[in-house]
């Protein structure tokens, strides 16, 4: 089972004033966000934009329904559980022991075997602390076992959409490089209950002692990127604060 007991999360006097000088600074960031733009699944200016009218598709859930739609905290722009950053991925909850599915019909053009260790964990905390942000080496490597999808302009026709399903395991054997996924029905794989998912982005607190945290079971980390060209890469939430009644709006039941 995919449980693991924090004691602490990793807080010293440092890194606190580094979360409070970076809290200030998100603070003043968010002052001038878009606030009046709840229909939009990101916003960086007039030209890089996407908005519910500009959806081909709806997103469809990779698992579970629409009544049970990720928390606010599950959804990007949030404090990841183990990093001192904000998560890029949406969080979905799944039932145990049933598939995971794509969020819309794509290729395959990514399949990796993660090596992702607890005892490396120490260093990328240091790296993130330092940088400030998570660099794309190390959140591949956290990935665990993940498959890519390009889901092409299915969503609009402004930007490219690439999916990172994270953290599966027992994945059908007709996954390859190049496997086409004929549409969001079509069964990926399982979550890995036996690693830590340490790109989740939530954690709650254990039934049995309130001062532990636990790792949400059964929740899968999804990265979609909205490509603009070779080097730019946009995520929902992304220059906007997020209302989830509004972000849900972007998704469907299968």
């Amino acid at each position: 089972m995919r449980v693991v007991v924090i004691i602490f999360l990793m807080i010293v006097s440092c890194t606190e004033n580094e979360a409070v000088s970076s809290e200030q600074h998100n603070n003043s960031k968010n002052s001038s966000r878009s606030t009046d733009k709840p229909n939009y699944l990101f916003y960086i200016n007039e030209e890089d934009n996407l908005s519910l009218e500009m959806i081909s598709n709806k997103i469809s859930i990779p698992c579970g329904s629409l009544k049970n739609f990720p928390s606010i905290k599950q959804l990007p722009e949030n404090k990841m559980s183990y990093f001192n950053v904000k998560s890029i991925g949406i969080g979905f909850d799944c039932e145990k022991d049933l598939q995971v599915y794509p969020l819309a019909p794509g290729i395959v053009i990514d399949v990796q075997e993660g090596d992702s260790e607890i005892k490396m964990f120490d260093f990328y905390q240091r790296l993130v602390d330092t940088l400030g942000y998570m660099p794309q080496d190390i959140r591949r490597v956290l990935y665990n076992k993940y498959i890519v999808i390009d889901h092409g302009k299915y969503f609009n026709e402004k930007y490219r959409v690439l999916a990172i399903y994270s953290n599966l395991t027992d994945l059908d054997p007709s996954i390859v490089v190049g496997s086409q996924v004929s549409d969001s029905n079509y069964p990926l794989g399982k979550i890995n209950t036996a690693n830590v998912d340490f790109l989740t982005s939530f954690t709650q607190r254990a039934e049995a002692d309130t001062n532990k945290f636990i790792v949400k079971e059964n929740t899968i980390n999804i990265d979609i990127l909205f490509e603009k060209d070779e080097t730019t890469y946009f995520y929902p939430g992304k220059g906007i604060n997020i209302e989830r009644d509004s972000f849900k709006e972007f998704f469907k039941d299968r």
